[in-house]
């Protein structure tokens, strides 16, 4: 039989960063919704959501990782903070432990694309003016990949 050992928690909310914060939040009936921040929403049916506001990811990554900050996309920066978190709770020495034996379980309810990342695939569907669906990803979409091959495709 083998045993798991939930060592730390890390949480990245709209209401809290870090568990401390996030369970102050819950117990005090913070709920992190409010209007929205992150883009102009006037033209929006809907104006409220619940956004993790102005994130900051440098403490959460090691000086010798900052360079990937550059490719990741707002949804994996949030898991890498969580992560971090998680560690940092834990007290756990990296150095020491063996990789093997260590990892994160990591929920989420949905990842979202940024725009740079979903731009491309939108303009191959709307070529004409029109969106059509079937056109996203089909095989040989350069948006997709390089290699024109579907089976990359992140939709």
């Amino acid at each position: 039989m083998r045993r798991v050992v939930v060592t730390g928690l890390g949480v990245v909310a709209p209401n809290g960063i870090g568990k401390k914060a996030f369970w102050s939040a819950c117990v005090n009936g913070h709920s992190g919704v409010g209007p929205i921040q992150s883009f102009d929403a006037v033209n929006h049916p809907v104006q409220i959501a619940a956004e993790v506001p102005e994130f900051d990811m440098s403490p959460y990554v090691p000086g010798s990782h900052r360079k990937s900050l550059k490719i990741m996309g707002r949804a994996a920066r949030f898991a890498v903070a969580a992560a971090g978190l998680a560690i940092q709770d834990s007290g756990l020495d990296l150095d020491r432990e063996d990789p093997e034996q260590v990892g994160v379980v990591m929920g989420t309810g949905l990842v979202p694309m940024d725009l740079p990342e979903v731009a491309p695939l939108l303009q191959e569907a709307a070529a004409d003016g029109q969106f059509h669906a079937e056109r996203m990803c089909r095989p040989g979409c350069r948006a997709c990949s390089r290699s024109g091959s579907s089976s990359t495709c992140p939709i």
